[in-house]
């Protein structure tokens, strides 16, 4: 049997059916989900080291893991298939993917302080230097994100802030600066971005999640630092579904908390453990328009994609 086939073969079809404790009212309800396969790595014979980022391609169905501990991103089909490999030399650090129109892959390379872009084909093309876009020196790369338009939200985790650039790749607007006040971050973590330009960011130490407008103004804030069921230990990943809902990632809290846009929480998932189905340390997700979502574990060392039991819509509290 190839490699492939033995990845395709290596399909689970798990149903998690978390439900809230005896006594538990009040918590947020509990998303049903199903497990419908994992990945443990590039084939077989080669695991992943440490996945970190996960992005999808609707236009060119291919999903995209970055492996920092490999040095590498591997393409595979949206049924789990492994692909093509992206590399771009020995010390290729990546931590963070985008997806641009027209299935342009960018990636945010931690050691070279660079956004990397590969062609939808996996072919590279020529980096965007940060410190010569104006960035300025030192650049710790964190989470990267693409807007509609094209422009480019790049997280500085080392000066605690976001560089917006525009289509053209020039600096627009800095958005935070060190602190624990509203509009500043302890640890940013990542960066999306919605339909009206609404930016949020994470941070993993700081206020869970600010929200700002498209002019980088503060808007709002929400989430709460705690070790409760109804509290983020470490919030990392965020994406926004096509409803404006916020699905987040606790990466040490083990579970995806899904909010409103104004930062009401709507649905959660996750149990802790290593078996098949439950989330052993997830570090980033991704949606995708077949209503599936596709988590990496860094610990854990896979992917794992979920379908929900019911159609993906606009949850109610």
């Amino acid at each position: 049997m190839s490699a492939r086939a033995a990845a395709a073969a290596g399909i689970l079809s798990l149903l998690v059916t978390a439900t809230d404790a005896p006594g538990s009212i009040g918590l947020t309800p509990t998303l049903p989900v199903r497990l419908l396969f994992s990945v443990p790595g590039y084939s077989p014979e080669q695991p992943f080291q440490r996945p970190v980022s996960i992005a999808v391609s609707e236009a060119n169905r291919v999903l995209y893991v970055a492996d920092p501990g490999d040095g590498k991103v591997i393409a595979l089909s949206l049924q789990g298939v492994p692909g093509f490999v992206m590399e771009a030399g020995r010390n290729f650090d990546p931590v963070s993917l985008a997806v641009g129109p027209g299935g342009t892959l960018f990636v945010g390379d931690r050691a070279a302080a660079e956004v990397r872009v590969f062609s939808s084909s996996g072919k590279l093309q020529p980096a965007l230097r940060l410190a010569e876009l104006g960035a300025g020196e030192p650049v710790k790369v964190a989470g990267i994100a693409v807007d509609g338009a094209g422009k480019l939200y790049v997280v500085d985790q080392g000066n605690c802030q976001v560089l917006v650039f525009d289509e053209q790749r020039n600096l627009q607007m800095r958005i935070g600066e060190r602190g624990g006040e509203k509009g500043q971050f302890k640890r940013p973590e990542e960066v999306a971005v919605d339909r009206f330009r609404r930016i949020y960011v994470t941070d993993s130490l700081g206020m869970p999640v600010q929200v700002f407008d498209v002019n980088g103004k503060y808007s709002h804030a929400f989430g709460r630092h705690g070790e409760g069921p109804e509290d983020l230990n470490l919030p990392t990943a965020i994406f926004i579904d096509a409803f404006d809902q916020i699905w987040l990632v606790d990466t040490y809290g083990h579970k995806v908390v899904v909010y409103s846009s104004f930062g009401l929480p709507l649905r959660r998932f996750g149990d802790f453990g290593q078996i098949p189905g439950h989330l052993y340390y997830p570090i980033d997700l991704a949606l995708d328009g077949l209503g599936r979502a596709y988590l990496v574990e860094r610990e854990g060392r896979r992917l794992q994609v979920f379908s929900f039991e019911d159609s993906l819509e606009r949850f109610t509290p």
